[in-house]
């Protein structure tokens, strides 16, 4: 019966083995050297009290992380090194914030 009633979505395994799902991030834990590449799919689902398997054929095992950190914007990088460029400005106060 659970599995009549569950959701299902179809996701792309990223190169670190992280698959996203409503803003979560599993990573699949290894099986094998030759376990879930890169750009394979895997399929994930979403049982009615809330729990999330995913498979591929089979169960995989997997574990929820944090969000990945995002990379910085090359504004940002370019503040980083050089400083603001003007007192007071818009930049300066995000270079501050940065600190």
């Amino acid at each position: 019966m659970e599995k009549i009633f569950r959701l299902e979505s179809e996701r792309i395994i990223s190169q670190n083995r992280v698959v996203r799902y409503e803003n979560r991030f599993f990573q699949l834990e290894p099986q094998s050297r030759h376990y879930a590449p890169a750009h394979g799919k895997v399929v994930v689902w979403e049982g009615p009290d809330g729990r999330v398997g995913k498979y591929r054929g089979r169960a995989v095992p997997f574990r929820e992380i944090a969000a990945p950190a995002r990379p910085l914007a090359p504004e940002a990088i370019r503040m980083l090194k050089n400083g603001p460029q003007k007192q007071n400005s818009a930049e300066s106060r995000v270079f501050n914030m940065l600190k």
